[in-house]
């Protein structure tokens, strides 16, 4: 019984892991898709201009479109939709992480 109890822990462990990588990964395609040419920086650049609280505020208070249009200001509206896996995407690569993204 145990055993099953474990496996079924691993899996769901597994799969999240999996869909937080995915956020990020997304996010990455979004900012080289959305936001790379109209802002002229690389992912790393941007994402590096302010620190993992900073995103983290600017999400919660939904003014990444705002914070886009003040560094980017040709850039349109990024859908509601792709806003959460820009914040994850810079929250990893953000100022105070260690991290580089490849775009």
């Amino acid at each position: 019984m145990w055993i099953k109890t474990f496996a079924v822990i691993v899996l769901i462990f597994g799969l999240t892991q999996n869909s937080l990588s995915a956020d990020e990964i997304t996010g990455e395609m979004v900012y080289a898709n959305k936001l790379k040419r109209t802002c002229n920086v690389n992912g790393d650049v941007f994402a590096k201009k302010f620190t993992k609280a900073q995103w983290t505020e600017f999400y919660k208070n939904k003014q990444l479109n705002q914070i886009f249009k003040e560094n980017c200001p040709n850039v349109e509206e990024i859908p509601a939709k792709h806003l959460r896996h820009l914040y994850k995407f810079f929250l990893k690569y953000a100022k105070d992480s260690n991290e580089k993204p490849l775009c």
